[in-house]
């Protein structure tokens, strides 16, 4: 009977270190998640920023094709973005909106983020005085 006992003790035993070493698993998997998530929404965030800077810097093929999907990416990021990197692209999208070259239909994807990322970003829009930015939009 004591065999017995001892070998259902050990058997106990390793049912519980199996148990144990799971939770472990399971929070280091939940942490690197977290960790990877924010890797890549950093990584996502810096590929978006760059589309936007290479719109900002006047390439017409970007502003056309690669910037409204960048300008959509990047509204989804915001929240969760640094705030000195969202108010660094409000800076360039509404650079973007009132240039005299920008097509009426990215002009309006410019609005439409810069409403968001001044919303998230908590900062007035800052509609200039002369009128450029709306001028673009409303061409």
């Amino acid at each position: 009977k004591k065999v017995k006992t001892k070998t259902r003790k050990a058997r106990d035993d390793e049912i519980q270190a199996a148990k144990d070493m799971k939770e472990t698993a399971a929070r280091v998997d939940a942490e690197e998640t977290r960790r990877n998530a924010r890797s890549l929404v950093h990584e996502l965030g810096l590929i978006y920023g760059r589309v936007v800077q290479a719109a900002y810097r006047g390439d017409a093929r970007t502003r056309r094709v690669l910037l409204p999907s960048a300008l959509r990416g990047l509204k989804k990021l915001a929240p969760a973005a640094n705030a000195d990197v969202v108010d660094a692209c409000l800076n360039q999208i509404r650079g973007i909106a009132r240039d005299d070259q920008c097509e009426p239909e990215t002009a309006l994807c410019c609005a439409d983020a810069a409403l968001v990322l001044a919303d998230v970003s908590r900062s007035a829009l800052e509609l200039d005085d002369d009128g450029a930015f709306v001028d673009g939009v409303f061409r």
